[in-house]
């Protein structure tokens, strides 16, 4: 197993017809930014930590055919005290252009941990984009294990985060399950 720790920019490319990209192991922590280009497939089954000092970090993502994530990406802010906030939202941009996003784990880019004590509590909202260039059939399914989360207390300077899955005409679909959660909760 190969770890990856505290890199400013990390590029996996996988070049030549019919190559997939698969990070496994045992993951990917502290890079600020993480770019991943396929000719054919990404598989990320390995969890990504990216950040950027107090911010969230980013990773992009782009394949010629699917992209599957079965193991969590987030961007982490800093850990701050009750009652304050601190760090800019990562950004998460996966994209297909010839095949589907198979989405069965947490992506997460900003935060608003729950509770008194010290905790990540982002000052901004984070991005996740996925998108398909499918015309037909499935471009982005979203399992019973899927959670999309771009979280922002109420009391948050902001901007608030956004969430934004995009098809060139195939079906979004999401697999039904009580406690998935899709979420950009920001300040009102």
């Amino acid at each position: 197993d190969i770890t990856f720790q505290n890199i400013p920019l990390l590029i996996f490319y996988a070049r030549g017809v019919g190559s997939n990209l698969t990070l496994g192991g045992m993951g990917i922590f502290g890079v600020n930014t993480l770019r991943l280009m396929a000719e054919n497939n990404i598989q990320i089954s390995a969890p990504e930590s990216l950040s950027n000092g107090a911010n969230g970090g980013t990773l992009l993502g782009i394949a010629g055919g699917n992209i599957t994530v079965s193991s969590p990406i987030d961007t982490p802010t800093a850990f701050v005290p009750a009652g304050t906030f601190s760090g800019a939202g990562g950004n998460v941009s996966l994209t297909a252009t010839n095949g589907a996003i198979n989405v069965d784990s947490r992506i997460q880019v900003s935060y608003d941990d729950a509770g008194a004590g010290t905790g990540r509590r982002s000052a901004s909202g984070g991005m996740i984009g996925l998108s398909s260039g499918l015309t037909t059939c499935t471009g982005i399914s979203l399992t019973s294990n899927a959670s999309l989360l771009s979280l922002l207390g109420r009391a948050a300077p902001g901007p608030g985060g956004s969430i934004t899955l995009t098809t060139a005409g195939s079906d979004i679909i999401p697999t039904a399950r009580r406690s998935r959660r899709i979420a950009a909760r920001s300040q009102s």
